[in-house]
């Protein structure tokens, strides 16, 4: 295609990147809120007030005249501030009403003529943005400035006036990483540490942020979603760490159909209807494994009663990480003790011998 010139090639790449975003799902719509800079102004952009403001607010007047100009400007736009702000609370009758009282506010602010040229120019220059500065009278939702985004960011500022910056590319991947991991738990109001210890535990217990963000989005927006975790641990003490990380029940792996279906009825207040097939004659769904919170001294409990030399033989097989033959000896337990037979199995499936280890241990 012929560009080779680092500037045309950066253009290009971020053309096709915006064009993959909104192929993506992502509506051209979006509202993006920054301080003006050029590589920002996509979508339906906004120009940030605080940002706006700040151009005045390093003025430097040389006489009290001009002083008093700066002075009276500034306040002028802070308390158009805050109209915008009311505006944003009212109801769509209400903000259809106020739309052109405010845009008559703005010209009146921003076309004038005061005794400092410079805070003129400067008048001017905020009045050619006009629309993204009112960007907020077609879209109430968005926000005012960037404070927010600014705050996330400062962090790596500090750091690097601290440190300075990361020796390579590896390392600064890692610190955003980190950091953002950081940021969006703290937001999302879970332990950043707890976070940490089930990733590299494999626990998995802390559903993806991704999903958390989406359940903080729908209930807000007043929808009551309800989010089950299918865990591998029946253990009672994994329970609450559950249900504190946005889950709002759990179900013990593996499990059967009529268990998911009566998890529905219980948070959806749906009900299964079915009809028996020929097969079944009259018997009803199987029954399944209780999913009552199960400890691990009932399954140390249930382990006492079974024969020594079983025991003797898992806690080998196990050791030895041999898992077709632990298999072989869950095979062994009785119907009563369906629970630690199922507990024993999911424990095996995900390689953890050394819990089975410390179960046996623990009877």
């Amino acid at each position: 295609m012929g560009i080779e010139k680092n500037s045309h090639v950066k253009t290009a790449t971020e053309g096709a990147l915006l064009g993959a975003v909104i192929t993506s799902g992502i509506s051209p719509d979006l509202g993006i809120i920054s301080d003006g800079a050029g590589q920002f102004r996509l979508l339906e952009h906004g120009l940030c007030w605080v940002h706006g403001e700040r151009l005045i607010n390093k003025l430097i007047p040389f006489t009290l005249c001009q002083r008093l100009a700066v002075e009276m400007v500034q306040g002028q736009i802070w308390d158009f501030y805050q109209d915008l702000k009311t505006y944003k609370t009212l109801t769509p009758e209400g903000q259809q009403q106020e739309k052109a009282t405010l845009e008559a506010s703005f010209d009146q602010i921003f076309t004038q003529t005061t005794s400092f040229e410079t805070l003129n120019q400067v008048l001017g220059r905020l009045n050619r943005r006009k629309s993204e500065l009112l960007k907020v009278l077609d879209k109430p939702e968005l926000p005012l400035h960037n404070n927010a985004s600014e705050q996330d960011i400062r962090e790596f500022v500090t750091k690097r006036k601290i440190s300075g910056s990361t020796r390579s590319e590896s390392g600064r991947r890692c610190r955003d990483t980190f950091a953002s991991l950081k940021k969006t738990c703290r937001k999302l109001g879970v332990s950043f540490w707890d976070y940490l210890k089930d990733r590299v535990g494999a626990q998995n217990v802390i559903p993806p942020l991704g999903e958390l963000i989406a359940q903080k989005v729908d209930r807000s927006q007043g929808v009551p979603t309800k989010i089950i975790a299918l865990t591998a641990s029946a253990f009672k003490e994994e329970r609450d760490i559950t249900l504190a990380s946005g889950f709002d029940d759990f179900v013990i792996k593996p499990f059967q159909e009529s268990v998911i279906w009566s998890k529905m009825s219980q948070h959806l207040g749906v009900e299964l209807i079915y009809q028996l097939s020929p097969e079944n004659n009259g018997k009803g769904l199987p029954k399944t494994i209780s999913q009552e919170q199960v400890t691990s001294a009932d399954l140390a409990a249930d382990l006492k009663d079974m024969p020594s030399e079983w025991l003797g033989e898992l806690r080998q097989a196990s050791s030895q990480l041999r898992g077709k033959k632990v298999m072989e000896l869950i095979k062994a337990i009785g119907p009563e003790k369906a629970a630690l037979a199922a507990q024993l199995r999911t424990l095996a499936d995900n390689y953890q011998f050394d819990e089975i280890v410390k179960l046996l241990n623990f009877s």
